[in-house]
């Protein structure tokens, strides 16, 4: 709805429905408007409203801010971290990490599933014939 400047600039019969001339806001111009005073009623408490429930807004969002900034201030995070980091050893963190992951990788499986479907007495027969294949024996009795 347009911005409308409520005042009056002719005077006319007081009717139960006064129509006066307004003023309204359009592409950076006031141009004059009828309105009844039903409609100016209207449009000023539809305005109130409206700047009523963006105070509000501001108001919680402002609290909720300064509540949020108080609670991390009462909490002292920053200074709880950076004390809890000076008595901790990264290396000694990541040592243990690596520990426990050597520790407790399933080589077996991995080993089970690289073989999987291979049979190594066979794989050992092949290799032995293949080499004695190319191998020349020769037996001399004397």
């Amino acid at each position: 709805m347009p911005a409308v400047c409520l005042h009056s600039v002719s005077g006319e019969t007081e009717t139960q429905n006064q129509m006066q001339t307004y003023y309204k806001h359009d592409n950076g111009t006031f141009i004059p408007a009828q309105i009844s005073s039903e409609d100016a009623i209207a449009i000023l408490t539809q305005s109130a409203v409206t700047n009523a429930v963006n105070k509000v807004n501001d108001i919680i969002i402002n609290e909720v801010i300064s509540r949020v900034k108080d609670a991390v201030s009462d909490a002292n995070i920053q200074s709880r971290v950076a004390s809890h980091l000076e008595t901790v050893s990264i290396s000694d963190i990541l040592d243990e990490a690596v520990g426990n992951a050597v520790r407790n990788y399933d080589y077996d499986g991995v080993i089970d599933n690289a073989l999987d479907g291979v049979d190594i007495d066979e794989m050992v027969t092949d290799r032995i014939n293949d080499h004695l294949g190319d191998c020349n024996i020769k037996i001399s009795i004397n």
